[in-house]
Formats: structure tokens, C-alpha cells, sequence
């Protein structure tokens, strides 16, 4: 019973977990989104976005930190800067999924 309570301090429910990907499914995005993180990040810059409707994006923030990239309190979920590989790297990996789901 106390490691389900430790667990259940640190990790996501399947709820938590699923927020981000319905988030994006049926939220409006903006159009500069490309990752939503579940937790506050406490050193990144919010930014606060115009909402203009219930399904849209208000915050958003900068680059996080490492570990509360991973972890940390559940927000549900808020467009954030992601850690990318360098631009020639990331390209030719998004050129692959394009390949992969039929999009090219």
C-alpha cells in the first residue's frame, strides 16, 4: 500500500496521462504547437495566449527543465517549447514520419 501511494504522488493516473493527446485531438492549437506538457513548469517563461474559445490554448511555456519535463504537478495540459534534436537531424526525422504514416 505505500508504494501505491508513492506512485501515485509522483506518477500520472491514465486520465493525467491521456489529457495531453485529447487535448490536441479536440483543442484548438495554435498554429506554432508542437508539444503539450502536462505539468507546471516552474523556470520556464508563461506565456499567456489569447483564449478564443473553450477548446483553446492559454498557456504556454518556454523550454523546460529536464526533470519537470518528466515529472512534477499536473496543470492538465499547456503548449510548450520542446527539446529538439538540431534542425537537419529533426528534418530529416520528420521527413521519415511523414514517410512512415503515408503523408509524402
Amino acid at each position: 500500500k505505500f508504494m501505491m501511494k508513492v506512485h501515485g504522488l509522483i506518477y500520472l493516473t491514465s486520465n493525467q496521462g491521456a489529457t495531453t493527446s485529447i487535448a490536441a485531438a479536440v483543442g484548438d492549437l495554435p498554429k506554432s504547437a508542437v508539444y503539450l506538457q502536462p505539468y507546471w513548469q516552474p523556470w520556464g517563461k508563461r506565456k499567456l495566449l489569447p483564449k478564443a474559445n473553450a477548446t483553446s490554448f492559454s498557456d504556454c511555456y518556454s523550454l523546460p527543465v529536464p526533470f519537470t519535463e518528466m515529472m512534477g504537478i499536473y496543470i492538465g495540459y499547456a503548449v510548450t517549447d520542446c527539446r529538439l534534436p538540431p534542425y537537419r537531424s529533426s528534418t530529416a526525422m520528420w521527413n521519415v514520419c511523414e514517410d512512415l504514416v503515408g503523408l509524402k
